[in-house]
């Protein structure tokens, strides 16, 4: 009885550790892959291609592009990982280091690589942000469009336009004004000569 004990405990204990260590290498690995989703049916319409293995070759280049810019690192398609495809087009990808295939880079790196290079990934596929989902990786915003004339010169236009009106405003008015005055003087002094004849 107490050797059965004893062998149920042990059993416990090992498959503890065996599963404790399982889901803690797995898991890593995991915590560092991106699920992609591609709708190309959707962004393509009757012009969408097939999701095939040069497909993927094209996304796998397209990463590392991402990543040799981003870390100054010599990334191969072969650093790329793509694993569990599923029909409907989604996977998951992990991206190995060069210099020692056995480890993974870092999550955020990645990330940043993809956030940097997007819209060259989406193009490179044919697709947008809508499209083209990296699950956990935020979508860029375009950058903001910049005016053609700056804010500040149309705000100084303005301002000179508004002075130069009220200039020549003060200038139109002196004078209509002036006139009258000329007019209600002449008019004065020709009935003042009337009146004194």
């Amino acid at each position: 009885m107490l050797g059965q004990k004893f062998q149920t405990s042990v059993r416990n204990i090992f498959f503890f550790f065996f599963f404790f260590f399982f889901f803690f290498f797995f898991a890593s690995d995991a915590a560092e892959g991106f699920k992609v989703r591609l709708s190309i049916k959707t962004a393509l319409g009757d012009n969408a291609y097939e999701w095939n293995r040069n497909q993927r070759f094209l996304f796998q280049a397209a990463i590392a592009f991402a990543m040799s810019h981003h870390l100054d690192l010599e990334f191969n398609v072969s650093n790329i990982l793509v694993c569990d495809e599923t029909p409907r087009v989604s996977f998951w990808f992990v991206v190995t280091s060069p210099d020692d295939p056995s480890r993974l880079v870092g999550k955020e790196s990645v990330e940043l690589a993809v956030r940097a290079s997007r819209s060259r990934i989406n193009n490179i596929l044919l697709l947008n942000d809508a499209t083209l989902e990296f699950i956990g990786v935020l979508p860029t915003l375009a950058a903001p469009v910049k005016p053609a004339t700056p804010s500040w010169l149309i705000v100084f236009g303005v301002v000179i336009g508004i002075i130069g009106a009220g200039i020549v405003f003060l200038l139109v008015s002196t004078v209509v004004q002036k006139k009258r005055y000329v007019r209600t003087l002449t008019g004065i002094t020709v009935t003042m000569t009337i009146i004194k004849q």
